[in-house]
């Protein structure tokens, strides 16, 4: 079994520690994880940092080591060192590499529960990737923003109505995604006639929405908004939402691009913060390019 976090770059530790979150969010939902945490040491008298807190009835902390060699026993005793300072009894340390028999027989043979657990890349679909979604069909192309500890996936690519790019929070594969974390996914939508409007070629998917969740209103915005590059587009941002809500908020954003448009959907779950800024992040980080000529569209 592989060790070696092809999928990361080299020394990419905060690309770990956001794959980590990612699966401890899907491992324990509802749980607040907070991310580069800070508590007061009690001995120490200065303010400690933890990459990941988990806030429960005992709270624990999660250490990241994204290291090309084992935890050594001087990293455990670190770590020990913290959670006593800051007053918690539970700790985890987690790695890719794996742990030194010192470290594990420090890390057992202390009056802190700390475990040391390994999280290894094989929990990654083979279908993700880390770097910035690209979708394209001729004569056109857009190379979307990725969302920051999130992945783009693309094993629906090539399926028979399948998103051409699906974006979810990393620790997740693409099921659990889509039964518990929001998920982006794009489209094409082909103008059959040539002269369609946004609100035309949106108007089959509003009516599924309609069909499916009755109770279902549709607040609906047409704008321009800019790219990347600054060129303004027009575009069309749809929230649907229920009350009571039944399956969480979807956005959706469709953006015209002439000869076709583009569809932007944010399915986001129960319970979930507004996420509408989330969708328009990664579009206006987007920029087009003409796949004919292989050069980015002026």
């Amino acid at each position: 079994m592989t060790t070696e976090l092809e999928w990361l770059p080299k020394g990419d530790w905060r690309g770990y520690e956001a794959y980590i979150l990612g699966s401890l969010a899907a491992q324990f939902p509802g749980v607040w994880l907070e991310p580069d945490a800070r508590l007061p040491g009690k001995k120490s008298g200065t303010m400690r940092q933890i990459d990941i807190l988990a806030h429960a009835r005992e709270s624990v902390a999660f250490e990241c080591k994204y290291f090309s060699r084992k935890v050594d026993v001087k990293c455990v005793e670190t770590v020990l060192g913290m959670l006593n300072d800051v007053g918690l009894q539970r700790g985890v340390i987690v790695t890719a590499v794996g742990f030194s028999a010192a470290a594990k027989r420090r890390a057992a043979n202390d009056d802190c529960d700390l475990q040391l657990e390994l999280i290894e890349p094989n929990r990654l679909s083979k279908y993700q990737q880390r770097g910035a979604p690209l979708i394209f069909r001729a004569p056109i192309g857009i190379s979307f923003g990725l969302v920051d500890g999130w992945t783009c996936d693309t094993e629906l690519t090539n399926a028979p109505g399948g998103a051409v790019m699906m974006m979810y929070p990393l620790g997740h594969g693409l099921q659990s995604a889509m039964h518990g974390a929001p998920v982006i996914y794009a489209n094409f939508l082909i103008k059959e006639r040539g002269d369609e409007t946004l609100a035309e070629l949106a108007a089959p998917h509003q009516a599924d929405i309609a069909n499916d969740h009755p109770n279902y209103q549709f607040d609906i915005e047409h704008r321009m908004f800019a790219d990347r590059s600054g060129t303004e587009r027009p575009c069309l941002l749809r929230i649907a939402r229920g009350s009571p809500q039944i399956s969480g908020i979807e956005y959706a954003l469709y953006v015209d691009y002439g000869v076709m448009a583009v569809v932007l959907v944010l399915c986001a779950p129960l319970g979930a913060a507004d996420l509408s800024k989330v969708l328009l992040d990664v579009y206006r980080d987007s920029f087009p390019l003409d796949v004919t000529a292989g050069r980015e569209e002026a």
